[in-house]
């Protein structure tokens, strides 16, 4: 049986582990998102259709919460969280292979439906606390989600003066990605 210190350093490791995952992920994502509208106008996409992509997502991750909260309490939360990673490396491998706008679309899909983990994710960081600490722990496993949220832009900004290409710009952040997603499992 664990001792009190030894539950606060497993709870501690991981909230460290999910903050850090969160901003790892985050950061390249709202980098990519400053230029995803000319991203796909760049590879033929007409404004209608960038409307239309840009939707896909947001259907597809209100239906994905709702049924991963139930595989979560199906499977479990590491199974869930696990194939939804994988997803995501997918979808981020189908984005810097992409040549033509309709390539966007398979990933703009598992871009919503990587949304499979987050009833999982936010049960394993509640779980991971306790119960006179979940509001604050919570909010402090959350930093590191609003730092990528804040410097995204900014770093995919200061790529983008240094390539002058909007294509390769995204491709570097899609590529981060990948990388992001495969160091989560360590």
């Amino acid at each position: 049986m664990l001792n009190l210190e030894e539950k606060k350093e497993i709870i501690l490791r991981n909230l460290i582990a999910l903050g850090l995952t969160y901003f790892i992920i985050l950061l390249p994502i709202n980098a990519l998102g400053a230029y995803l509208q000319i991203f796909a106008y760049e590879l033929g996409a007409s404004p209608e259709i960038i409307g239309i992509l840009l939707a896909i997502p947001f259907i597809f991750s209100m239906i994905a919460r709702f049924i991963g909260g139930y595989l979560a309490d199906a499977l479990g939360r590491k199974p869930v969280i696990v194939y939804t990673y994988l997803l995501g490396i997918a979808a981020y491998f189908i984005f810097i292979t992409a040549t033509y706008w309709v390539y966007l679309i398979p990933f703009q899909i598992l871009s919503g439906l990587i949304f499979l983990s987050q009833a999982a994710e936010a049960s394993l960081m509640s779980e991971s606390l306790p119960s006179e600490k979940r509001s604050t722990g919570m909010t402090l496993a959350q930093l590191p989600s609003a730092l990528g949220l804040i410097f995204g832009p900014i770093l995919a900004s200061i790529v983008y003066a240094r390539t002058k290409d909007v294509i390769t710009t995204c491709k570097i952040f899609g590529e981060f990605l990948i990388f992001g997603y495969f160091l989560s499992f360590l």
